[in-house]
């Protein structure tokens, strides 16, 4: 009867993908062949996160504060302020910001999108489409915030299982 207890240890992946990793013990023991084990672990990328704010709300600041927390999320923003000036963080945000018309394209690897506070007449000629066919694509989540998301008239392309309350689809596979 050998001693039990835990070993924690931590390895940092090179890249996503499947990695191998052997795990051996040493000592005496009556069973030498337990004590080595193999173990394939499938490595995620990070994910990037757009989130879209038609103003600098509470709701906008925690949940930017609690995305911020999350490990291996790229968070990319686009928000506006009262004067519509434009606040924008990550690379992605940065691109999606100074796009004069937003082409689908750029929603290329977005795993989701939330929208926060978005009012009509925020977005550039052309970006509710946009958001609409990468929605509509299904291969991008999507998550609406705040009462003036849900009747802004030009975001009729939201599923209309979205509740103001619960999130569908957010940060999907």
């Amino acid at each position: 009867n050998a001693p039990e207890g835990t070993v924690r240890f931590t390895v940092q992946p090179r890249e996503p993908g499947l990695a191998t990793y052997r795990l051996a013990v040493s000592g005496r023991d009556s069973y030498p062949s337990d004590n080595i084990a193999r173990v394939a672990v499938r490595i995620l990328p990070p994910r990037d996160l757009l989130l879209i704010a038609g103003k600098l709300s509470w709701e906008y600041k925690y949940l930017r504060e609690a995305l911020e927390t999350i490990p291996d999320l790229r968070l990319h923003i686009v928000a506006y302020d009262d004067s519509r000036a434009i606040y924008v963080a990550g690379d992605r945000g940065r691109e999606i910001a100074r796009a004069a018309e937003w082409s689908p394209a750029l929603g290329t690897g977005l795993a989701a999108v939330i929208l926060c506070d978005l009012q009509s007449g925020v977005l550039p000629p052309g970006a509710t489409d946009v958001l609409g066919e990468w929605i509509g694509s299904g291969r991008i989540g999507v998550a609406a915030i705040g009462r003036s998301t849900y009747e802004n008239p030009s975001l009729g392309f939201l599923p209309a299982s979205l509740s103001s309350v619960t999130p569908a689809g957010a940060l999907k596979a």
